[in-house]
């Protein structure tokens, strides 16, 4: 039993590190309308013209929409930092104790968006190592599960980005090379 408390007390502290580094990242600007940044999916970024950004402070998120939204267009980001405890994974995948929902009114699928996630490799040293590469995951609420998300880590910027066309509640995590 006394195995089991340590383990559960090493387990919360390794995620309140984990969370209070993440909160700790220096925020970023909004990305600019044309940049270098990488390329996700096939929309390259220097010869797209991505007209609306938005950076989220609180959450570190900055989400850039392909074309202008409609009129009372609003998106909120509710952070929660916590361990997942629902929904499963591909084996050889982990999740960080933080996940996001994001919410907007404009309907899914009318859309093309850029989300930039913030990530410190503090956290986990092995990124990108060991076989193992950071990832955002995306929920599917129909089959309970996280499913990992063509995703592009710019390492200089401590930034990772997806390409959506609807919104939903993310993670970051690694998965297995092989995965």
């Amino acid at each position: 039993m006394k195995k089991i408390i340590i383990i559960g007390i090493t387990i919360a502290l390794v995620a309140v590190y984990i969370v209070l580094t993440l909160l700790q990242s220096e925020p970023v600007p909004p990305l600019p309308v044309e940049s270098n940044e990488p390329s996700v999916g096939d929309i390259e970024s220097s010869e797209k013209l991505w007209t609306s950004q938005m950076f989220f402070e609180k959450s570190n998120i900055a989400i850039v929409l392909k074309d202008t939204p409609p009129a009372n267009t609003s998106i909120q980001i509710d952070p929660h930092y916590e361990f997942i405890s629902f929904g499963s994974t591909d084996e050889g995948s982990t999740l960080f104790p933080l996940f996001w929902d994001i919410e907007s009114n404009i309907t899914a699928e009318s859309f093309l968006a850029r989300i930039s996630f913030p990530f410190d490799l503090s956290t986990v040293p092995e990124i990108d190592g060991d076989g193992f590469s950071l990832h955002v995951f995306g929920y599917d609420f129909s089959d309970k599960k996280w499913n990992k998300l063509q995703s592009v880590v710019d390492n200089e910027n401590k930034r990772i980005y997806i390409q959506v066309s609807n919104f939903s509640r993310y993670a970051l995590g690694f998965s297995s090379v092989t995965n």
